[in-house]
């Protein structure tokens, strides 16, 4: 029998941190250099200048925000506009396999996301 345990901490060590992946740390960065010009070019303490001042790394933060069973807010908007899109083309019921699903054939890895 193939069968076999999955330590529950594996795809944590697959992330930079326990938490990122090399996309969010690029989301991060982008975030941290349009917000130091930010900060520094625009000047004023009005509600609306402070709003527009911080909405980078807040826009930022609230993507990359660990919530449960995944490790951020973008990768819950994939899945939900995979989920959509796998609907609308198939018109069928989408089902999850998971990360370390296995596959019978490259045909039927094809054919799930």
């Amino acid at each position: 029998m193939n069968e076999y345990l999955i330590p529950a901490n594996s795809k944590k060590s697959q992330l930079y941190f326990g938490l990122f992946k090399g996309i969010d740390l690029m989301i991060l960065g982008a975030g941290v250099v349009i917000e130091i010009p930010m900060l520094i070019l625009l000047n004023g303490n009005s509600i609306l200048i402070l709003f527009l001042k911080f909405l980078p790394i807040f826009i930022t933060i609230v993507l990359l925000i660990p919530i449960a069973y995944y490790h951020n807010v973008r990768v819950v908007i994939k899945e939900i506009y995979l989920y959509f899109k796998y609907k609308l083309e198939h018109n069928e019921g989408y089902y999850w396999r998971g990360w370390c699903a296995s596959y019978d054939t490259d045909e039927e890895s094809k054919n799930w996301l």
